[in-house]
């Protein structure tokens, strides 16, 4: 238990500060789910946007940076893909992982070694070689700023050392087996060795970064727009090759003002973080033959926080019993949010680790009266707190608020801007808040750690039944047969749900975005981003086609 404890309070040191940005700065109906195409609303495809080699777009969220090591926003990982690229991809429609920038790779036994071996005549858009020595050079970087990267305190906590055998061979040593390692490849862009050495930082902002994929990046005026342009140096360009020759995606926070330029033909689509709101979607009345709506459930979902800090109502199980069938979560799908369903437990049916025998939690006001009276809790206020990123975060609060106060609780609920958010939580100066989250590439492995245990959220969270989560987190990430491990998650789930703790889902998001027909490559992923990497016309494509990566999968 020492040792486990020990690798678990290292994980979490190292990615407190991610924890905290991810969960509460991004928007709560998030694009995602299987990759498939959900629900076509319109069906008649007509031919708008095959006249402009220029494909513009609206999304509701900036770009805080353009280092793609520093990433937080769901813009800034969707933008930051389309000019550089990972060592492997994921294919949400398949569920597989397939060498991309790498030929292929290979791990030790042991899981502590994995080997890359690099395609030949790969070359960035400027002409530079890209090969092992710009793998080496970008994983050198996240080795020596764990504490400021929140890409590499997030994936690569356990990453020891880096080494070079060749300039097409490079091999990643870690302290330990990481489980979900793919997870953390696939969100890892490779950087130019040459061109950072020149320029250092700089490189990014001043706009210059070579590229290693489709686009490169022309221009990015912030709050307003980011553009890129065509690279026609692109490694792969025999297998893609865009109708369009530029892409500009605009910053819009207002919803109508979005929904207006994609109507009046202005722009080709409009796909905002947190989907379009169901009382927006009477604007796009009369598009039937110009607009597709797609409409799916999301790998987003929001949960409460719960402390356990001394004098917390929390800490005695039958007030979080009485909290849980206090809740009225259908009721907030049906009345507030405007689709989902309520989640039966953390892994979403899209993740490994899926438990389906456990139950979605029932409103049920009779009962959560005996849990509560059975408690010790005797009138106590406290406030239940979300942030302005969250869609209809104030409406979504004061309903959960009335639900508890209709069981006996004394409860008030406040909206609070992001930044003071994570104030409080960095503090543990809260009782409860709301926040969503999300997951990416079908894995939980690192949502266990950040967010299950709530550690990062300084929720004091302790006690026998986190001893055990403790060590059954640190089994499974660090368990690299599947089946295996998706055991030990499911059993995860279980012993959270038993015990009420350490936090509550609330209700999984159902979104949608509205694009163009003939505008094809638009691929929604669970962790709320876009891969509009490969963007395209074709005239005859009848909705959004995903591009097909089966000539990658198992290479």
């Amino acid at each position: 238990m020492k040792n486990t404890r020990k690798i678990l309070a290292g994980l979490l040191a190292l990615t407190l500060s991610f924890s905290m940005l991810s969960a509460c700065g991004n928007n709560q109906s998030n694009p995602g789910g299987s990759g498939t195409q959900g629900n076509q609303v319109n069906t008649n495809p007509g031919t708008v946007g095959a006249a402009s080699k220029t494909f513009v777009m609206s999304v509701s969220e900036n770009m805080k940076s353009l280092d793609p090591h520093y990433q937080t926003t769901i813009a800034g990982k969707t933008f930051t893909q389309m000019y550089l690229e990972s060592l492997i991809l994921y294919d949400e429609t398949t569920g597989e992982f397939f060498p991309w920038l790498c030929e292929s790779y290979e791990y030790s036994d042991d899981g502590l070694e994995w080997t890359f071996h690099m395609r030949e005549g790969h070359t960035f858009s400027n002409g530079e070689v890209l090969d092992a020595n710009d793998v080496a050079y970008t994983f050198e970087r996240l080795i020596n700023d764990k504490a400021g990267s929140p890409i590499a305190s997030q994936y690569w906590a356990d990453l020891e050392r880096v080494e070079l055998i060749d300039n097409l061979t490079v091999k990643l040593v870690c302290r330990v087996p990481v489980a979900n390692i793919r997870v953390s490849l696939v969100k890892t862009y490779i950087i130019p060795d040459e061109a950072h050495k020149e320029k250092g930082d700089a490189l990014f902002y001043n706009q210059e970064c070579p590229a290693s994929g489709p686009w490169i990046l022309d221009e990015w005026v912030d709050g307003q727009y980011i553009s890129f342009d065509k690279n026609e140096n692109y490694w792969n360009k025999d297998w893609f090759d865009s109708y369009y020759d530029r892409v500009e995606i605009r910053m819009v926070s207002e919803p109508s003002t979005a929904i207006t330029a994609h109507v009046s033909g202005d722009t080709y689509a409009y796909i905002p973080s947190n989907g379009i709101d169901v009382d927006m979607l009477a604007l796009y009345n009369g598009t039937e033959n110009k607009t597709q709506l797609f409409d799916f459930l999301s790998g987003s979902y929001l949960y409460a926080g719960m402390s356990f800090k001394e004098g917390s109502p929390f800490n005695d199980e039958n007030f979080r019993w009485a909290f849980e069938y206090g809740i009225d979560r259908q009721g907030i799908v049906d009345n507030i949010i405007g689709g989902g369903v309520v989640p039966n437990s953390e892994a979403l049916n899209m993740c490994l680790g899926y438990n389906p025998d456990l139950e979605p939690y029932t409103y049920d006001p009779e009962l959560a009266k005996e849990y509560l009276a059975k408690s010790s809790y005797n009138g106590e206020p406290f406030e239940i707190v979300t942030n302005n990123s969250i869609n209809k975060a104030e409406d979504t609060a004061l309903y959960i608020s009335e639900c508890l106060n209709s069981i006996g609780m004394n409860t008030t609920a406040r909206v609070v801007e992001v930044a003071e958010l994570l104030s409080m939580r960095a503090e543990g100066n809260y009782t409860v808040f709301l926040v969503n989250n999300m997951h990416g590439c079908g894995d939980i492995g690192n949502d266990l750690v950040l967010r299950i245990l709530n550690d990062a959220h300084h929720s004091y969270y302790s006690g026998p039944v986190y001893d055990q989560l403790c060590d059954m987190i640190v089994a499974q990430s660090m368990e690299l047969d599947v089946e295996k491990r998706a055991e030990i998650i499911a059993e995860i789930e279980k012993t959270i749900r038993e015990n009420a703790a350490p936090h509550s889902y609330i209700c999984q998001y159902q979104t949608n975005f509205a694009i163009d027909y003939g505008v094809t490559g638009l691929e929604p992923f669970s962790d709320g981003t876009f891969r509009f990497t490969f963007v395209t016309y074709d005239p005859n494509s009848k909705g959004n086609e995903f591009p097909d990566f089966s000539q990658f999968i198992n290479a």
